[in-house]
């Protein structure tokens, strides 16, 4: 049976073919954007749980709160951060494994119809 709906997934060009150059470009930046994932989570984290600290210090109107919040919100974010960000960067990276292992896939099958031929 046909569905009427339209399909969600535009259609792909035929004509349109792997650039190696482009993918291994895109890989790299990836790999970059991997390095520096966890150092920015990680910092992030450090200055979101010194806010959080500051507030809970401030609004409880303690001045051990005040000092230790800050200093425990900011370890407890950093390390909350820097998992956040191993995270990303595993994801980044499985991302670029992906690409270049479809690329390959891309050669080898090339290679293969060409002696066939």
């Amino acid at each position: 049976m046909q569905s009427t709906e339209q399909d969600p997934v535009p259609s792909v060009p035929t004509d349109v073919a792997y650039d190696a150059r482009e993918i291994h470009d895109c890989c790299r930046r990836l790999y970059a954007r991997a390095s520096e994932a966890t150092r920015a989570a990680a910092a992030a984290g450090v200055v979101f749980g010194l806010g959080v600290g500051f507030a809970l210090g401030i609004f409880t109107d303690n001045a051990q709160v005040l000092v230790f919040g800050p200093l425990a919100g900011a370890v407890l974010g950093g390390v909350l951060g820097n998992e956040s960000g191993k995270n990303r960067a595993m994801m980044l990276k499985l991302t670029a494994q992906n690409a270049l292992c479809n690329l390959q896939v891309a050669i080898n099958t090339a290679k293969r119809s060409e002696k066939s031929e």
